[in-house]
């Protein structure tokens, strides 16, 4: 994804947080890949919006993984 398209729907402050990593704005990038094995993994994300509907906040979490 380029930079004006990450500008265009997140807010400069935007924090992206789940179990693995936390992200403090838009400058500058970031890549990953994870993977937890092949059994079956459920989470859901919770996002917030800034004022002008780009996106402020994301937080994920796991809610279901094997034992």
């Amino acid at each position: 994804m380029s930079d004006a398209a990450i500008a265009r729907v997140w807010d400069a402050k935007g924090v992206y947080c789940d179990p693995l990593m936390k992200s403090d704005g838009h400058d500058g990038s970031a890549r990953f890949a994870w993977s937890l094995g092949p059994a079956v993994v459920e989470g859901v994300d919770f996002c917030q919006l800034a004022a002008d509907g780009r996106l402020a906040s994301v937080t994920g979490s796991i809610d279901k993984m094997p034992r």
